[in-house]
């Protein structure tokens, strides 16, 4: 990943609020029992949904993929300027789980630092969509991710982020639970295309909270 790529548009500093939402979402093999076109509708209609919140001026989106390694298929921008998600390809042979997150996370905290040292307040809400387990691929299998990401989430949490992790059909506490993730945060939800659009309304509900509140909270959205 490019983290080059991850910078603040100028005039967003000269702003006393900025929220960065963005989504991580599973592209690996597994991912193709679901027709192809259902995550990238799912997510073309949470981000026009999300451009008619009153602080839509304020926000920042990213939208990620991953499977052997990570990639911005959305780099982060103003919503503003979002166009459409490209189409989606579950093509990925590997699950490279924690270090995809480890990299983006390290980028958007870089990110939300760049803004904070200039007095801006941020906000920082970020979704983890997966159907599997950590399984990298032999080039990655001796690499310590989660250690590294362990101290990452915890400085993140610190700092007020919001993290989310869903399971596609997994039950994932005990990955939020190696991943330092809060367990409320860890959602299981059904392995279906109604499962997924389902999941990114939820989303898609909470960030329209946290646009306007600062805050998505569990409690603020329909419960499973």
């Amino acid at each position: 990943m490019d983290n080059s790529l991850i910078t603040v548009p100028p005039e967003f500093l000269a702003r006393k609020r900025l929220v960065i939402c963005g989504l991580l979402i599973d592209r690996s093999g597994s991912m193709r029992k679901f027709p192809a076109d259902a995550p990238r509708q799912a997510v073309n209609e949470h981000l026009s949904s999300l451009k008619t919140n009153e602080n839509a001026a304020d926000t920042l989106v990213f939208v990620a993929t991953f499977a052997d390694g990570v990639r911005f298929d959305i780099v982060p921008q103003p919503l503003s300027e979002v166009s459409e998600l490209k189409p989606y390809a579950a093509d990925g042979r590997s699950t490279l789980l924690y270090g995809s997150i480890l990299m983006l996370l390290k980028g958007i905290l870089e990110l939300k630092a760049q803004a904070e040292a200039q007095g801006v307040e941020v906000i920082l809400k970020f979704d983890v969509l997966t159907d599997g387990h950590d399984e990298p691929s032999e080039e990655y299998e001796d690499v310590d991710f989660k250690t590294p990401l362990q101290r990452l989430t915890a400085h993140a949490l610190e700092s007020g982020a919001e993290l989310t992790l869903w399971g596609i059909g997994l039950p994932c506490q005990a990955i939020a639970s190696d991943i330092g993730f809060p367990p409320e945060s860890a959602i299981q939800v059904p392995a279906t295309v109604e499962g997924i659009k389902q999941t990114i309304r939820d989303v898609t509900a909470r960030t329209h909270i946290t646009m306007i509140y600062g805050t998505g909270t569990p409690s603020s959205t329909s419960s499973r």
